[in-house]
């Protein structure tokens, strides 16, 4: 093509710099797109996290609509960034065909040569490799512009203040168990106000009871033991092993009772049965069907709140640790149950030559064995706790003496151990094998808008036509040179050859009444022109098209899930985890905002590019159709294996995507 390529260099150059200022744009928006894809994300997981207690009190209504504002809020970010992405595409796609133009422009009008087919059809394919490479180039800068706002904000993240080592200033661990605290003050994280001033304990093996009014600071020792507050002043001497720690709100996990207890810890039948003896777990065993091989679901939802204290508290025991620190294990339990525990676990040998620290309101039934009492009003240490006089009438009737639990008494912790494995108590998640229903891909199709569908894919066949019309074109133009035959001229003088007509296709006579393009360049410029705009803005009705639906489906879709989850009965809740819920309505919504839409507008643009390369091979080439056959043949037998792998990958990917954006409100 000689020095005309510059031509179409110079519109690329210039294209891809107004892109520049495009593409800033986009990574503008998609910063504010995903603040609000935040906020839906934090609403929906504190929604969900809080289900019950909301539909309880009747607070949900409230909450969902919060959810619906985000969601839209998202939605219509969305909507912008994605305007703008058309605007990317449509510099870059005219670019990429104003380059071919302007490069045939300048080879044929302004340097007088012909082309001819043995250099258009040359020129065009390897033209057209540049083409498809910058068709695909928006696309690419949208994924950069994600990648670079995701890795903006990961950075922004790891450039937060590192918590306070406590080596940097003066802790010293020590080997022996003991903890303490000298003239210590402590605040929450990222606080400068201290929850805890000036305390001096220390802590040493035995029974160390705290004891104060509620919201006094009991829970944050605990917390400032283990090295989760900010230390502000003095000195924190901890221990240089692990602690084992029992929370106020019981952590339990899906699964069996003997694992919650268990844990990560060897297992020892000898001490595991003394263990829940001694938590006087053995009598709600006998009542459970399975004993303890029992699944208690998430969060111990099959479980009362005493069991599931219990349930803490005998894990804590059980383990390995030291120091133990039990935030208030006894406020859940009735009279006679705490009682129990005080005399067979905090007076056994489990406990012995272990820091166990207590944070209890039950002072009377403590108050005999413990090493230590501490009393702790308004974030200070204000003498010993014998100088109170708490109500300790706080407790549950879990274990009242009733004729069934009497029955259950007379069962051994041998006999409760030995029960087989139970089944789950939450259904499993079925996993679907092989290919995707058409049936999942028509509910989409039906919650988006039909207009938007037959845009996109009216706009998807015309944007097929006019690129088989692109070659088409070229082709007749470089016959043209050969051709003496009539053109609009003769015709309007009226001495058109009939005999130049014979021989040629309806669809090539069109082409015989255009000029000799060696006599009159600029018709075929024209055309040229006008077809490759065609060709682009075609493409750019099926974006418009594509963000129609997914805009639709996926505010439809959303909003349908909403409804059903927040209207469902509490035994959903019961059976289905919450990761599984949260997986749903975060993760999953990122399919629903463009991967299914994705996924149809790509078999269907890739099944009219292969009919139409079959249909136009065939007909200049029937013997291909035997090769095509073969090929396709060759192509479903290795799909079929790549299938089943690819969807393992996604789930991954989406587990991965899960675990990399969600964070709970606790900020974990």
């Amino acid at each position: 093509m000689g020095p005309s390529v510059l031509l179409g260099v110079a519109v690329l150059a210039t294209s891809q710099g107004i892109n520049v200022f495009v593409a800033r744009a986009v990574r503008n928006r998609e910063k504010i797109r995903r603040k609000h894809t935040d906020t839906r994300l934090q609403e929906t997981s504190q929604y969900v996290e809080a289900i019950r207690h909301l539909r309880w009190y009747g607070w949900h209504q409230h909450w969902m609509s919060k959810i619906t504002t985000a969601r839209q809020s998202e939605l219509n970010w969305k909507i912008i960034v994605s305007l703008w992405n058309i605007v990317l595409w449509i510099i870059n796609a005219l670019g990429a065909d104003l380059m071919m133009f302007m490069t045939f422009l300048g080879y044929t009008a302004i340097f007088k040569n012909e082309l001819r087919i043995d250099v258009a059809f040359p020129a065009l394919e390897l033209l057209g490799l540049l083409h498809q490479g910058l068709r695909r180039l928006p696309d690419l800068i949208v994924t950069f512009l994600n990648a670079n706002v995701a890795i903006n904000r990961i950075e922004d993240f790891m450039a937060e203040p590192d918590k306070e080592d406590n080596e940097r200033i003066g802790a010293e661990p020590v080997s022996d168990g003991d903890l303490e605290l000298k003239d210590a003050s402590f605040a929450w994280p990222g606080r400068t106000e201290n929850v805890l001033k000036n305390v001096t304990l220390t802590f040493s093996a035995g029974l160390h009871v705290v004891s104060g009014p509620v919201a006094c600071g009991k829970s944050a020792l605990l917390k400032a033991l283990l090295g989760e507050l900010d230390l502000t002043a003095g000195q924190l001497i901890s221990h240089n092993g692990p602690i084992g720690y029992c929370a106020q709100n019981p952590w339990l996990q899906s699964m069996s009772i003997r694992d919650n207890i268990i844990f990560t810890s060897e297992y020892d039948e000898a001490r595991y049965k003394k263990t829940i003896e001694a938590c006087a777990l053995v009598p709600d065993f006998a009542n459970f069907k399975d004993g303890d091989r029992s699944n208690i679901g998430e969060n111990g939802i099959g479980l009362s709140g005493g069991q599931k204290s219990r349930c803490a508290l005998a894990r804590a025991v059980y383990s390995s640790a030291k120091v133990l620190l039990l935030d208030d294990p006894l406020s859940s339990l009735d009279q006679q149950t705490a009682e129990f525990i005080v005399e067979n676990c905090f007076k056994s040998d489990l406990v012995a030559d272990r820091v166990v620290i207590l944070v209890t309101h039950r002072l009377d039934l403590v108050r005999g064995i413990a090493e230590q009492r501490i009393h702790i009003a308004d974030g200070g240490i204000h003498g010993n706790d014998a100088d109170t006089d708490e109500d300790s009438s706080n407790g549950s009737t879990m274990l009242g003496q009733s004729d069934s639990e009497d029955k259950a008494l007379e069962k051994t912790p041998e006999a409760i151990i030995e029960e087989p494995a139970a089944k789950k108590f939450e259904d499993d998640e079925n996993r679907e094998h092989g290919e995707v229903k058409l049936t999942v891909f028509w509910q989409y199709i039906k919650a988006g808008s039909f207009l938007g569908w037959f845009i996109l894919f009216a706009f998807a066949l015309t944007g097929r036509a006019t690129t088989l019309a692109e070659v088409w074109f070229v082709k007749e133009w470089g016959e043209a040179y050969n051709r003496a035959g009539p053109s609009i001229y003769t015709l309007i003088r009226g001495d058109m050859s009939v005999s130049t007509l014979q021989g040629r296709s309806p669809f090539d006579r069109v082409f015989d009444y255009w000029p000799n393009p060696a006599d009159n360049i600029y018709p075929w410029l024209i055309g040229h022109l006008s077809i490759i705009v065609l060709q682009t803005f075609s493409y750019v009705g099926v974006r418009g098209g594509f963000m129609i639906t997914t805009y639709r489906s996926a505010k439809s879709i959303f909003q349908g899930m909403l409804d059903k989850i927040s209207s469902t009965t509490f035994h959903y809740y019961d059976i289905t985890p919450t990761g599984r819920l949260m997986n749903r309505m975060t993760s999953d919504i990122g399919i629903l905002d463009g991967g299914i839409a994705g996924t149809l507008f790509g078999m269907f643009d890739s099944s009219l590019s292969w009919i139409s390369a079959i249909l136009i091979i065939a007909a200049l080439t029937p013997l291909f159709l035997l090769v095509s056959v073969v090929l396709s043949a060759t192509f479903v037998l290795i799909f079929l294996r790549y299938l089943p792998t690819s969807q393992s990958l996604r789930r991954l990917e989406v587990m991965l995507e899960v675990l990399s954006s969600f964070r709970n409100t606790d900020g974990v």
